[in-house]
């Protein structure tokens, strides 16, 4: 590892959608990201900068923040109360099952969107162990059309329940 510098920017987000914005207490104060830094090798730089590397000449930006608003989830097309609907199950089935290592280490996972319980079963070994995901229908069709379901965790309003025994170590 030969990096000179460390410079904050990928978590510099806050929530917006409604059924997001919970997540937004656990977000880390911009002052803090330098907190406890200590390196011989390694300068940290602030966030939100112009910095040209050859000459060392650093120049802050400071952009305004932008204004804390909530926007519900219609917006982006969700509804939480949309079912499945077509060949929608048989597209997330067909998804999921792609992810042969899925198997190894779950039963199943289920899709609940809208209420109602979409169960994948992977491996014919019962239903000990298992993933249930809450989810909309709409946000969820798009995470499996563009092949995109990490963003489905990232964005902070799908909630996931462990089902079965875990090991700890992998928690």
């Amino acid at each position: 590892m030969n990096q000179k510098y460390i410079i904050p920017f990928s978590s510099l987000h806050k929530y917006q959608r409604a059924d997001s914005v919970w997540a937004n207490q656990y977000l880390t104060p911009l002052a803090a990201y330098g907190d406890g830094f200590a390196s011989n090798r390694a300068e940290f730089l602030p966030a939100f900068i112009q910095y040209e590397c050859v000459t060392k000449h650093l120049e802050q930006i400071n952009p305004n923040e932008m204004p804390e608003v909530v926007i519900p989830p219609e917006k982006f097309g969700d509804d939480w109360n949309e079912i499945l609907e077509g060949d929608e199950f048989s597209n997330l089935q067909k998804y999921i099952k792609a992810i042969s290592h899925l198997e190894k280490v779950l039963d199943f996972v289920n899709f609940r969107v809208g209420g109602q319980d979409n169960v994948i079963e992977l491996g014919n070994k019962g239903f000990k162990k298992g993933l249930v995901f809450e989810v909309p229908r709409h946000s969820l069709m798009r995470a499996v059309q563009y092949e995109i379901f990490e963003d489905l965790l990232i964005g902070n309003f799908m909630k996931t329940h462990l089902v079965g025994k875990w090991p700890a170590s992998r928690l």
